[in-house]
């Protein structure tokens, strides 16, 4: 098994795992019938989602057996750090800032692990982002956190 295949098959498992927890984990808030959902009922369905796709990553990875040059595939690691850093800076900016620019932020930040990506269409992403975030949450769901807060 060569290395490409081995990622996959890790990264398979690793999903599944931890869909696995949030399977198990949702059982202790009560399910509920689909008419009358209860806290865990949304866990476990994104836990038996994350467990079959984990799974379905799993053994593509080893039907495919790798590339067919034997070659690697190495990490996108800016696009990972690129990630994480928006989840932090969503995490980070929510409450002194606000839903909107936090979600910009967050979403630009993101949009700059792609190499290829420009400032304007990283720009763009952000404040399509905050639109959007602004959009569903606020008008969609009424959720209470404030779209702006500018104290600090």
């Amino acid at each position: 098994m060569n290395r490409g295949v081995l990622d996959e098959v890790v990264a398979g498992l690793i999903v599944a795992a931890i869909g696995a927890f949030f399977l198990y984990h949702s059982f202790s808030y009560g399910i509920g019938p689909v008419n009358r959902m209860q806290p865990g009922h949304f866990p476990m369905l994104l836990g038996a989602i994350a467990v079959a796709l984990g799974l379905a990553i799993a053994a593509i990875g080893m039907l495919r057996g790798g590339a067919a040059d034997g070659s690697r595939r190495r990490w996108p690691v800016r696009s990972i750090l690129a990630v994480l850093a928006g989840i932090a800076a969503f995490a980070l900016l929510l409450r002194p800032l606000g839903l909107v620019p936090a979600a910009a932020i967050a979403a630009a930040a993101a949009a700059a692990g792609d190499p290829t990506a420009r400032l304007p269409a990283i720009l763009g992403v952000g404040l399509f982002m905050g639109a959007l975030a602004w959009a569903v949450f606020k008008l969609g769901f009424g959720l209470t956190v404030p779209s702006f807060d500018w104290r600090f």
